[in-house]
């Protein structure tokens, strides 16, 4: 954790970067969709918000219309 808290320092990630990074890393690269990440829909607003973010700075690859894998950081 101690590495991903340096990472988000240096690439000026917030919180919620941060937590989706993390759920699509302990899914160890594979394609998962937002309501897989989470189920609450607070939580599925906010990824959905941020997400499109990730993808544009090369951290998430989104695959097809709504499947999203982390790029291996």
């Amino acid at each position: 954790m101690h590495y991903t808290n340096y990472f988000a320092k240096m690439k000026q990630l917030n919180l919620i970067e941060v937590g989706i990074l993390e759920c699509l890393k302990r899914n160890r690269g594979r394609l998962l969709t937002i309501d897989l990440i989470s189920n609450d829909p607070v939580e599925q607003h906010y990824i959905h918000k941020y997400i499109g973010g990730l993808a544009e700075k090369g951290f998430v690859e989104k695959v097809g219309e709504d499947k999203y894998r982390i790029i291996e950081l």
